[in-house]
């Protein structure tokens, strides 16, 4: 999170509420976040009801505070967090500062509802002349302008403002509209049922008459409108959208968790070998791949959570996944026509071991320690830099991975401070602070280990890198 003042914030504050991904048109699914003292345990969420809802503390390793989070459906009001001590202690009630409310409280109504399409729509003033749609109580989406609907972001005139949300099409177009025809990409022609607006806003409501599967920007789509006598109006073509994991295509099934999708897919290592890797893409942030050699059936590897859930890949052997501390079950996911499986657990947070096992129970795999590195390994940015002895190292996402005959070293920037290295396989490698000519390993028994020249790395970070071949010395390092 990157919000204000987190250390003033702490004098004054035993939590406090940093954002939230709740948004018009409303997903299912909320989720608050902020940080909080080391002496908080739990955090529970207070709705207008009286319900409470129990959030999630985790403390990353070395951080100077913990970080908290809350999932709840998008329907809950959540007004206040409570903070406790590990003894049960109420430490803190803090009201959550951001609220979206429901359309009972978007302001005065300018007028009743009307059903359209078995879908309901109503106008507020408050913001001025937003329709808000709405299913079963639950809302789907709104058509709002400051001054004047069907207009554009810069002022300019729209034919029509199209809304989509769980399978359903809606909007609005100019008010000589009589027919909306939505046409998919495999000529399939859906219909929308059309309702002049009650309130004389000078608009036309339509909304479809039965609901769409799949992703309609993705797939691409075009939207049509129809005067009275039938000729067209305007017509509104949507190419499709470039899928997320371009330039990563998918082998096997596109599994979603969530607000990700992740799936297999090929990726080039920084030396032109191609391995398998799990791509993944949230909405916001860049796909992210990691890459995996050839695996046995029992193979298992932790990669870095999305959000709160815990991920990973898995042989073709794995068939249970459990959290030791927590005796959380996972799931293991095999997407038709991949080459691994996924796990996933909800994760508790803090260090946690996660025991991966076979259909007869025995163990196959335990993963455990901190949460696995944020780094992957594609793309790289800028040059790569090729070191004595045959090691190659690149720059991505503030890590630096240092590879030399498939075995991969990797640095992440947050944690380094002077030097670090990796000694073994006859190579002594790493990387030190800008200024460093000479670097020496000492044995117990006075022998020395030296890499007597560092090259500056080519990205700008004020480092040095440093290389030289090694035999395994026998003795203890000093």
């Amino acid at each position: 999170m990157c919000g204000g003042d987190v250390g003033a914030q702490a004098m004054e504050s035993v939590g406090w509420f940093e954002g939230t991904t709740q948004s018009v048109p409303p997903r299912e699914n909320v989720l608050d976040y902020g940080a909080a003292r080391l002496d908080v345990a739990t955090v529970t969420a207070v709705t207008k009801k009286g319900t409470r809802v129990a959030g999630a503390v985790h403390r990353p390793s070395g951080a100077p505070f913990k970080i908290w989070t809350v999932d709840f459906p998008d329907t809950d009001q959540v007004t206040a967090y409570e903070f406790t001590a590990t003894d049960g202690r109420l430490l803190s009630r803090v009201a959550r500062p951001f609220a979206m409310p429901p359309e009972a409280e978007q302001g005065e109504p300018a007028g009743d509802a009307t059903k359209v399409a078995g879908l309901s729509v109503r106008p507020y003033k408050t913001p001025d002349r937003t329709l808000i749609w709405s299913l079963d109580g639950r809302e789907l989406g709104l058509n709002h302008s400051a001054k004047e609907l069907l207009r554009n972001m810069g002022g300019k005139p729209m034919d029509v403002d199209l809304q989509v949300n769980g399978g359903r099409w809606f909007g609005i177009a100019r008010p000589a509209t009589a027919k909306v025809e939505l046409v998919r990409k495999d000529g399939k022609v859906l219909r929308a049922a059309v309702k002049q607006d009650p309130w004389k806003f000078g608009v036309r409501l339509f909304a479809g008459e039965e609901p769409v599967s799949g992703d309609l920007y993705l797939e691409g789509f075009t939207l049509v409108g129809y005067d009275s006598g039938g000729k067209e109006l305007w017509r509104e073509d949507h190419p499709a959208d470039k899928p997320a994991w371009d330039p990563h295509p998918p082998i096997g099934e596109v599994v979603t968790l969530g607000e990700a999708k992740v799936w297999f897919s090929k990726v080039t290592l920084a030396d032109g070998r191609t391995w398998d890797g799990l791509c993944r893409s949230m909405p916001g942030k860049k796909t992210t791949c990691d890459a995996f050699e050839p695996v046995a059936t029992h193979y298992a590897r932790r990669l870095p959570d999305l959000g709160t859930i815990a991920i990973g890949v898995a042989g073709t052997g794995i068939t249970q996944v459990t959290a030791q501390k927590s005796e959380t079950k996972g799931t293991i996911h095999a997407p038709a026509g991949a080459p691994l499986k996924i796990w996933t657990v909800p994760y508790p947070g803090g260090t946690e071991t996660f025991d991966l096992r076979d259909a007869r129970g025995e163990l196959g795999m335990a993963i455990g320690g901190e949460a696995p590195s944020g780094c992957s390994v594609s793309p790289p940015v800028g040059r790569a830099a090729t070191l004595a002895g045959g090691v190659t190292v690149t720059h991505q996402d503030g890590c630096l991975i240092m590879w030399r005959d498939g075995q991969q070293f990797t640095v992440e920037m947050r944690d380094f401070e002077d030097a670090t290295y990796t000694y073994g396989d006859e190579i002594f490698t790493g990387i030190a602070i800008k200024g460093t000519a000479r670097v020496e390993m000492v044995y117990d028994d006075g022998s020395r280990l030296v890499a007597a020249a560092t090259t500056p790395d080519p990205w700008g970070l004020g480092l040095v890198l440093f290389s030289t071949p090694a035999k395994k010395a026998e003795g203890e390092l000093s």
